[in-house]
């Protein structure tokens, strides 16, 4: 019998990735519809009813999100739109069809100022990127307690501009590259990521009910992360070191929201994977 997984951001950075991975990877009987915002207008719940309407999934993946930080700040109605009410929208609608739902999540629910969260730290948001991601895990999990959601951190990948990619560039036209010292993070390969995905559902066939965490082994500030990529490369960039403040920036960036794991397999260390991309 015949399943059908929607995959909402199926366009986004980690969105392309689970389409590729899962697509390869999950038994042929698994019909993959991916939706983007050309096709699935998630600021109007009409239409994300439609499309349930439409396709019944038995599982539901919800990759997309407003993570354009700066922008959320000052734009707060769509951030809590398409961060927050799109995913309840989807949560309740896969408590009317019977579906498994994965929604995916971010370390800026937390407040950096201890960095090594666990899953079941509080969480505490410094801007409206970080609320409007919080309040839609905690709407998600009022409408559906069984859902999965994945928190991850500042991904890296082929296809959308990122800030592995970005540091790469510089490096390889031998470029001055300013680096952030005073802030760290988990960077995440969305390889790896859509991998540990995949590798999760396929258990038991279903995502499981709970809260994760699933980043690549290792935590970096966008410094150390610069200097890795210059040494990798050989490169004869400068990298000049910068304090967080010193940035004209629009919204609040917390200090540091390096994230553990307590409940699922590490993904492969970081310097594996960046080791990987840049080759």
């Amino acid at each position: 019998m015949s399943k059908t997984l929607l995959l909402f951001g199926s366009q986004g950075l980690l969105g392309q990735e689970i389409f590729q991975y899962f697509s390869t990877n999950l038994p042929k009987e698994m019909n993959i519809i991916p939706l983007s915002r050309f096709n699935a207008h998630l600021e109007i719940p009409e239409d994300i009813e439609d499309i349930f309407a439409k396709t019944k999934p038995d599982i539901v993946i919800n990759a997309a999100a407003l993570s354009d930080v700066d922008f959320c700040e000052e734009n707060p109605e769509m951030a809590h739109n398409l961060n927050e009410k799109a995913p309840k929208k989807m949560a309740d609608l896969c408590q009317k069809y019977g579906s498994n739902f994965l929604h995916i999540s971010t370390d800026y629910v937390f407040n950096g100022k201890k960095g090594n969260y666990a899953e079941d730290d509080k969480t505490n948001p410094i801007n409206v990127y970080g609320i409007s991601k919080n309040a839609g895990e905690k709407a998600v999990r009022k409408a559906l307690p069984s859902a999965c959601i994945i928190r991850t951190a500042r991904l890296f990948g082929d296809g959308r501009e990122n800030t592995v990619k970005h540091f790469a560039w510089l490096a390889k036209k031998k470029k001055e590259i300013s680096a952030i010292k005073d802030e760290r993070g988990n960077f995440t390969f969305t390889t790896d990521l859509a991998k540990g995905l995949c590798d999760l559902f396929l258990q038991k066939n279903i995502f499981p009910e709970g809260t994760f965490h699933l980043i690549n082994e290792g935590s970096m500030t966008p410094l150390e992360l610069a200097e890795f990529i210059v040494t990798h490369k050989e490169s004869l960039s400068c990298v000049t070191p910068v304090s967080a403040e010193s940035l004209e920036r629009i919204a609040k960036r917390p200090q540091d929201t390096s994230l553990k794991n307590t409940k699922l397999p590490l993904l492969p260390p970081l310097a594996d994977a960046l080791s990987r991309f840049l080759s």
